[in-house]
């Protein structure tokens, strides 16, 4: 009995299963399997032919019933914030006018020629007592008894003849610093014999390169810059622009005693550090300094960091709604671009902005000062700005058309490597470039028009600002990847611990060139070699 029921359940099961396939048109489990293999074996005798998804058509497949769901509500959209509305486009740019704006920062050396196309000054370096503070009264080195040195002031083309006096007690040189001089003229003591006490000098060569630069000797530097024989040299475009003023700003820190300058080098730690200063100076005198100006107003800044060791990290804050870099190094840029803060400024550096004034209020340039591992505020310089705001954006002032940077073939490459030395040599030196500590001879020798890749390796201690005389060149990648925000011409770039710079350099200017750290304490003890350009 039991076995015949269990009969029946089998045929009622697969009399189930047959009224299922009629109903739905399903194909039995062999036909399936059959259709598959002859599809694919199909496929595999056609030629494939490689399209793109787009080119694909669509299989077809038969609509399908989907299950009643519940109603869901729309979702509603979220509210959106109301477009910035956008400022109003800046009219077209200021013509160039008919004369040069006034200098405000520092005093400009008297010219002595006649000949509009000379420029001819005098210049001493000599020892004198100088009060920086109330508590401060102590010997500096100045230029024509200022700090800093007075400004030289020539233009485009213009030859410049300086007649150098020496007036200290130990020998001195003047380099002008980012100028692509004649060997002979660069203040190197390799190619010219330092100037003894008592003794005199003439600079004379054509300027090739307009924008903000600036001179200092190149004997002792770690000792006679902090001492205070530094200067700014501004060579104008040979067309004048619509600023209302320009304003020398020269950057530099000074180590102090209570009462006077700190001793010279008295630990390693002030070798392999550098000489950090106590007090930050603008122009030679304590921050912060004021000045004033009107809404309505155009400036030209000129920044230049004479500082032995300290690169500045600033901002510009306040009443002043942009602010934009013209000039580097090399001079002004082909395509001006907005300053985003904090922007560095490395020991040598220069950079020239353009900042106008659109509102009343006060604008602060700040140093944001290391203290610990955080940063503090120091205020350098700040502007009264009064009058009423204007009404419409400001013009740009006309710039000069500056070509595009060179596109010539690379012919070289090169690696210098920046290393602390384990222990110091016997002469006291702990810093060296590719294993050598100051060597005698050329690192490298090129020949002029040659394009030489050079990747900066800095394998140990603080930063190094990386200067390059009588030569220009662009900065093409920091640790592989391709550099956008730092464009124009340098003679000057800070290569940071463990990072790999990679730089181009247009070897157009014949001679024996220095280069070496512009921290002057890594420079004085070891970091300093030359390249021979036949």
């Amino acid at each position: 009995m039991f076995r015949r029921w269990s009969l029946w359940v089998v045929f009622f099961a697969c009399w189930c299963l047959l009224w299922k396939s009629a109903c739905t048109g399903s194909p039995a489990p062999n036909e399936g399997v059959q259709e598959s293999q002859s599809r694919v074996e199909a496929e595999a005798s056609e030629p494939v032919l490689e399209t793109t998804d787009a080119s694909q058509p669509e299989p077809r497949s038969e609509p399908q019933m989907e299950p009643e769901r519940e109603p869901v509500p729309e979702p509603q959209p979220e509210p959106q914030p109301e477009p910035k509305a956008e400022l109003p486009p800046r009219p077209p740019p200021v013509p160039f006018p008919s004369s040069y704006p006034p200098i405000e920062g520092g005093t400009i050396l008297k010219d002595e020629n006649p000949d509009p196309n000379i420029v001819e000054v005098k210049l001493e370096a000599k020892a004198m007592m100088h009060q920086l503070t109330p508590k401060h009264n102590f010997e500096i080195y100045a230029f024509n008894g200022m700090l800093p040195g007075p400004i030289i002031k020539a233009k485009l083309g213009d030859q410049l003849i300086v007649h150098f006096t020496n007036s200290l007690k130990e020998p001195t040189t003047i380099h002008w610093h980012g100028q692509r001089v004649p060997e002979a003229m660069d203040g190197a003591p390799m190619v010219q014999a330092p100037v003894k006490p008592g003794e005199t000098f003439t600079y004379r060569f054509k300027i090739r390169d307009a924008g903000t630069y600036w001179y200092h000797p190149h004997v002792r530097s770690h000792y006679q810059v902090e001492k205070g024989l530094y200067g700014m040299l501004i060579v104008q475009e040979t067309q004048p622009l619509a600023f209302t003023r320009e304003r020398a700003v020269v950057l530099d820190d000074i180590l102090l005693t209570d009462s006077g300058l700190a001793p010279f080098n008295t630990t390693d730690d002030d070798k392999i550090k550098g000489r950090l200063g106590s007090q930050l100076l603008i122009n030679g005198k304590p921050v912060p300094v004021a000045y004033q100006a009107k809404t309505g107003e155009r400036e030209r800044w000129r920044l230049v960091n004479t500082a032995n060791a300290r690169v500045f990290r600033l901002e510009i804050k306040g009443a002043v709604s942009e602010v934009r870099v013209i000039g580097v190094d090399s001079g002004l840029l082909a395509q001006p671009y907005v300053l985003r803060p904090p922007f560095t400024l490395a020991p040598g550096q220069r950079l020239d902005l353009e900042v106008m004034y659109e509102k009343p209020g006060k604008v602060e340039f700040i140093a944001e000062v290391a203290v610990g591992a955080k940063y503090e505020e120091r205020s350098l310089l700040s502007v009264d700005v009064t009058g009423d705001a204007v009404s419409t954006p400001m013009a740009y002032p006309q710039y000069p058309v500056i070509p595009p940077l060179p596109t010539r073939q690379v012919t070289r490459q090169e690696t210098l490597t920046f290393e602390q030395l384990q222990t110091p040599d016997s002469g006291g030196n702990h810093w060296s470039i590719n294993g050598q500590v100051n060597p005698g001879k050329p690192l490298f020798e090129f020949k002029t028009g040659d394009v030489v890749l050079f990747t900066l390796r800095h394998l140990g201690g603080p930063s190094h600002p990386f200067h390059l005389h009588g030569q220009f060149f662009e900065i093409v990648s920091r640790n592989g990847l391709p550099v956008t925000d730092e464009p124009g011409l340098r003679d000057t770039v800070l290569v940071t611990l463990q990072e790999r710079v990679v730089i181009k350099a247009y070897l157009d200017n014949p001679g024996r060139w220095m280069f070496h750290c512009h921290n002057l304490e890594h420079a004085a003890f070891g970091m300093m070699a030359h390249i021979l350009v036949k």
